[in-house]
């Protein structure tokens, strides 16, 4: 598991940033991510651009996801 706690807002490069977080998961990992100082809409509409990660579980201060294929 990977968490990212309060500091999502503050990547400059997000796509790199969730495609190195991929590459150290595990095939069968999970990433837990806040919005921190963002929208919500902001943070989905990153990980879906970034194409590495799949939203499976939101909450109200977070969200999980699974590595794409």
């Amino acid at each position: 598991m990977v968490t990212a706690i309060d500091m999502f807002f503050s990547v400059n490069d997000p796509a790199a940033f969730l495609a190195e977080l991929k590459r150290i998961a595990k095939q069968d990992g999970m990433l837990v991510i806040d919005d921190g100082h963002q929208a919500r809409a902001v943070t989905k509409a990153k990980i879906a651009t970034a194409g590495s990660w799949k939203i499976v579980q939101e909450s109200g201060d977070h969200m999980k996801c699974t590595p794409l294929n």
